[in-house]
C-alpha cells in the first residue's frame, strides 16, 4: 500500500508539474549523477551555488534536450579556470567538490581497476603510449594512485574558442563574468561534460528544476 501511494504521489506531482522524472544517459555529472542513473527534480526557485540543476539547451549546435549539472557562477560572479581548478571571484572553488578528471596512468594499473570495476571500459581514451593509459578518474582514486593529472594548458579548444571568440581550452578559461539573470554550469565530471565553457551562460529562464534525489 505504501509503494502505491508513493506511486501515486510522484505521479500526481509530475503530472503537475511539481516534480520532474528524469533518466541520465551520459557521464557528465558522474560521481554525483552515474551514467545511466535516475533523478527526481522540483521546480526551481533561486539557485543556490553548487546545486545540481536541470535546464533546457537550446543551442542549435547541440543536442537540444534536458542537460543536468552544477551550477557554479551566479549572476555577477567572475568565473575562471586557471591550470583546471575553478576560481569564483579569485577564489579556488574545487577543493570541497567530488570531481573527476583525465589522468594518465600506467597499462597494469588501468587493467586492475578494470577487474575490480572502479572504472569502465569507455571510460578511458585512446592508449597515450605502449604502457600507459589515459582515463577518466575520481580525484580521490587518482590520488590514492599517484596518477598524473592531464590539464589542457596550451591547446585552445576550437569550439570554445568558436563561442566566445578569446584562445581558452577547457582548463584556461576565463575570465568571464556571468551577465544578470544567467548561471555558469560545469559537469563534475570535468573532462566529459558539454556545458557552460562550450555553450556559454545558461538563461535563467532555461531553468527547469533542482535535483533532490538521485537513484
Amino acid at each position: 500500500l505504501a509503494v502505491v501511494l508513493a506511486l501515486g504521489l510522484l505521479l500526481y506531482f509530475r503530472a503537475t508539474g511539481r516534480i520532474q522524472f528524469y533518466t541520465v544517459p551520459t557521464a557528465g555529472s558522474e560521481p554525483a549523477i552515474p551514467a545511466g542513473g535516475y533523478i527526481l527534480a522540483t521546480k526551481v526557485g533561486t539557485p543556490e551555488r553548487f546545486d545540481l540543476i536541470c535546464y533546457q539547451q537550446t543551442n542549435a549546435l547541440y543536442e537540444q534536450a534536458t542537460y543536468v549539472q552544477r551550477v557554479c557562477g551566479l549572476p555577477g560572479d567572475t568565473v575562471m579556470i586557471q591550470q583546471g581548478v575553478l576560481h569564483i571571484n579569485g577564489v579556488a572553488m574545487d577543493a570541497g567538490l567530488r570531481l573527476k578528471h583525465l589522468y594518465r596512468i600506467p597499462r597494469e594499473l588501468h587493467h586492475m581497476l578494470l577487474l575490480k570495476k572502479l572504472i569502465r571500459e569507455d571510460d578511458h581514451y585512446p592508449p597515450a603510449s605502449p604502457d600507459s593509459v589515459d582515463v577518466l578518474l575520481e580525484d580521490a582514486m587518482a590520488e590514492t594512485h599517484s596518477a598524473a593529472r592531464k590539464v589542457m594548458l596550451t591547446v585552445p579548444n576550437p569550439a570554445i574558442v568558436e563561442h566566445f571568440a578569446e584562445q581558452w581550452s577547457q582548463d584556461m578559461f576565463g575570465p568571464l563574468v556571468i551577465p544578470a539573470k544567467h548561471y555558469f554550469f560545469l559537469g563534475d565530471n570535468r573532462d566529459a561534460s558539454l556545458d557552460s565553457r562550450f555553450l556559454g551562460p545558461i538563461p535563467e529562464a532555461d531553468l527547469t528544476g533542482v535535483v533532490f534525489h538521485v537513484f
